[in-house]
């Protein structure tokens, strides 16, 4: 299969779908995950970094150095190291907790990779690095003046690039996810729903908002947490995408996307990132339903398709109690899963990368004894 990402200057080709079948949905896999271009982002962070890989006359281009915060094996930071690498000169400063003596001797994983690309390390204690995020993620936000932005020495990239910058990507990924449908031989742009596992709901909320039918899945918190999250970000103007105002208003009935939540089928009840035996379950199944060629993450994309496995579940015994239900009575959620079932509307999934990160949770799952 001829895959197209992205030309040697860096510029984005519309990235490939493929077709799957995985537990029972016919799937459309869109590949954000291939990067022909040695060291450019991919995925989910490449988008999230759109705005500075693209924007000549962005702050990156004159910024001395870059400096952001979060955790010690974040797909971010390894991104972001990529970004300065990609523009040479520039430093890249990583603010993070205080390491594990174990990690701070001997570095793994994204922490390795990032390292090995030039990124500075420095590391505070608890109380310490909170107020140093809160300033980052506080300048990071704060809306320039004219010209300010492209003059600053310091660039500040909030955690997880969770600030308005990030939007743009988003846009320009709405506006192929448009294409692809109608590709794909869809209908209508509505006929395609997408799949979205969420931290804090940026990718989710960004699509939402440029018209695409989003299906949100919690991965850090738990519903409720994660519509607070992308409450906040209502705030950030979206950048043009086509069809952000030709909305069905039967399709999109609020601000937010729909979300998984617990009664229909929320995802399993394990702290962020800690090793459990259905999520490498569904990871290794994922993999071979495939048809082995595609390798995902597996802190993310496991939780996305546990939770819609359970929702349908959910769904179909609940249409068994209530076979009288009206559809005008349907919630969002269960409304998208009749279309799924029915083949009236198409899944996609976005492949949002982040295998980088796979062999140090493979490690955590060999320690835990589920491997």
């Amino acid at each position: 299969m001829s895959r197209q990402s992205i030309r040697d200057d860096g510029d984005w080709v519309s990235t490939t779908v493929e077709h799957h079948n995985v537990f029972g949905f016919p799937l459309l896999l869109k590949r954000d995950d291939i990067v022909t271009t040695p060291l450019w982002p991919s995925g989910n962070k490449r988008r999230k970094l759109h705005h500075w890989l693209h924007n000549p006359t962005a702050a990156l281009t004159n910024a001395k150095s870059v400096i952001s915060c979060g955790g010690s094996q974040s797909n971010a930071m390894l991104a972001i190291a990529q970004l300065c690498s990609v523009f040479g000169r520039t430093r890249f400063e990583y603010v993070v907790r205080t390491l594990p003596s174990v990690l701070r001797a001997k570095p793994a994983g994204n922490l390795a990779a990032a390292l090995a690309l030039g990124m500075v390390l420095r590391e505070l204690d608890a109380d310490d690095y909170n107020r140093q995020r809160d300033h980052i993620n506080a300048v990071a936000n704060r809306r320039p003046q004219h010209g300010e932005e492209a003059s600053a020495q310091v660039l500040h990239i909030a955690q997880g690039v969770l600030q308005r910058e990030s939007l743009d990507g988003f846009a320009v990924l709405a506006n192929e996810l448009h294409a692809d449908a109608a590709n794909a031989g869809l209908a209508s742009r509505d006929n395609l729903i997408c799949l979205v596992p969420c931290g804090t709901g940026a990718a989710a909320l960004a699509l939402h908002r440029c018209g695409v039918r989003v299906l949100a899945v919690p991965c850090v918190g738990d519903a409720t947490y994660l519509a607070e999250q992308m409450t906040t970000q209502l705030a950030h103007p979206l950048p043009p995408c086509r069809n952000s105002h030709n909305r069905n208003h039967l399709l999109v009935d609020s601000l937010l996307p729909p979300i998984l939540s617990a009664g229909e089928g929320d995802t399993v009840r394990v702290p962020f990132a800690k090793p459990h035996a259905a999520m490498l379950e569904c990871w290794q199944a994922l993999h071979t339903q495939c048809g082995g060629g595609v390798d995902f993450d597996l802190i993310y994309t496991p939780r996305a398709f546990l939770g819609l496995q359970a929702a349908r579940e959910h769904w179909r015994q609940e249409r068994k109690d209530d076979s009288q239900n009206l559809k005008e009575e349907e919630s969002i959620v269960n409304r998208m899963l009749r279309e799924l079932e029915s083949g009236e509307s198409r899944l996609l999934f976005v492949h949002n990368g982040g295998v980088e990160g796979n062999a140090t949770q493979l490690e955590r799952y060999e320690r835990a004894g589920l491997n």
